[in-house]
């Protein structure tokens, strides 16, 4: 999978964060910011809604928020890394570290499936999210994200 068809340097972000929910607050502002006529709180709906169906945390410390939306052209992607870990009621127990926000457009039902198929295999390889946790800042994050997805 290549992160530069989801991710930009705009959408990779080092934060701290209190929750899971000030988290997806967080990335529904940065993803609606780069969607045209979008309001962050769609996008917030939207992935809160999908984590009410369970939790999108996958293990190892990492979380995959995803929602399929109405009014999207293209799949997009936002990459964070948190300085501290946070509860997201990941099935392991692990507290999340990295987070990978998924949104696709309504109906691409199966490239939906198949990008979230991609990035957790991605996100399965312990040497590449050794590599995001030592990424210092946000272009070394991306930098590191789009390496080693090529």
């Amino acid at each position: 999978m290549i992160l530069t068809e989801l991710l930009s340097t705009g959408r990779t972000l080092l934060c701290t964060e209190e929750n899971k929910k000030r988290a997806i607050k967080h990335v529904s502002e940065v993803l609606a910011n780069d969607l045209p006529d979008m309001a962050d709180n769609v996008v917030f709906d939207a992935l809160m809604a999908r984590e009410r169906l369970g939790s999108t945390a996958v293990g190892h410390g990492v979380a995959l928020p995803h929602a399929r939306l109405e009014g999207i052209e293209a799949p997009i992607g936002l990459l964070m890394g948190l300085n501290e870990s946070i509860d997201f009621e990941a099935s392991d127990g692990e507290p999340v570290k990295l987070i990978f926000a998924l949104l696709v457009p309504e109906e691409a039902t199966e490239a939906h499936l198949q990008i979230l198929a991609g990035l957790a295999k991605l996100f399965s390889n312990e040497q590449f999210r050794q590599a995001l946790l030592q990424a210092q800042d946000c272009h070394a994050l991306y930098q590191n994200a789009v390496n080693f997805s090529q």
